[in-house]
């Protein structure tokens, strides 16, 4: 369920240059309110990678306590970070940005898909609710598994993934979460720059740029825990037009989601700030 709202207020013209700043603050309050804070940050240094070539076996058991690191080269990477970055952190690549360093890379190594795995120990919560598994951003195609489950996947840079895993930590132990990077190129036999796309900008190069290795595969974004009641809210938009000199218009736009099995009936409220001005409220059949 989306609710919309717009409001036609009567401004004065220096209010209109803190407009920017209004709406950051609202939006900044609704995220707030969408996810009631990062129970636990995933990224780091606690990251391993390996390519999946290298690995005995590719499949959900990486993600299981038994499975045996020692039996492929893993390899320490950062996350937020890049397949290639970590390669480079680790001292296995020159630094890129030095002399012709970029044109001594193997490339081929880097034309394939990597995993990265990391363990963690649940963090005390709240045992009603939801705890969420968000993944901001993975360069571009992921498959996802914890404790030796599928929770799925994502596809494509700009997808963000956001798993529920309410009843699949772990309250003793730990917590196995791989991810399974694909190699941004969809077809090996066609590695001309139209058809690596879409990817990141000249990953691929241009003729003022070499090719980047791996062309910026990776989990480039954070990854971290969340916990929620049944009810949350998801991506707040804050959109502002100014169709007079002296008038502004704020439409608020949310997307309610109630993740339980259970009807539930509520109203939704705000106040924009600085001036504690109430939205009014908005209600919707469940």
């Amino acid at each position: 369920m989306i609710l919309t709202k717009t409001y036609n207020t009567n401004v004065i013209m220096k209010h209109l240059l803190a407009t920017a700043c209004w709406l950051a603050a609202i939006q900044a309050m609704a995220q707030t309110t969408a996810q009631p804070g990062i129970v636990l940050q995933l990224s780091g240094n606690s990251w391993t990678i390996a390519a999946e070539r290298q690995l005995p076996n590719n499949s959900a058991s990486i993600s299981t306590p038994t499975y045996d690191l020692k039996s492929a080269p893993w390899m320490a990477a950062q996350v937020p970070g890049t397949v290639f970055g970590a390669m480079v952190l680790a001292g296995v690549e020159q630094e890129p940005t030095y002399g012709d360093n970029i044109y001594k890379v193997e490339m081929s190594k880097y034309a394939e898909n990597y995993w990265y795995r990391t363990e963690f120990i649940t963090p005390s919560i709240s045992r009603s609710g939801r705890t969420w598994l968000n993944l901001d951003g993975v360069n571009r195609d992921a498959d996802v598994y914890l404790n030796g489950l599928s929770l799925g996947s994502t596809r494509g840079f700009y997808q963000r993934g956001r798993f529920d895993v309410t009843k699949l930590l772990k309250t003793a132990g730990k917590n196995i979460l791989a991810v399974l990077v694909h190699w941004p190129v969809v077809n090996p036999a066609k590695t001309s720059h139209n058809f690596c796309s879409p990817t990141f900008i000249c990953s691929k190069g241009w003729d003022w740029m070499p090719p980047v290795p791996g062309m910026n595969m990776g989990v480039y974004k954070d990854v971290y825990l969340t916990h929620t009641r049944d009810v949350s809210l998801l991506d707040p938009w804050i959109r502002s037009a100014l169709p007079k000199p002296d008038e502004a218009e704020v439409s608020i736009q949310v997307e309610v989601v109630n993740h339980s099995d259970s009807t539930i009936n509520g109203e939704l409220a705000g106040i924009i700030n600085p001036g504690n001005m109430p939205t009014g409220a908005c209600s919707a059949p469940p």
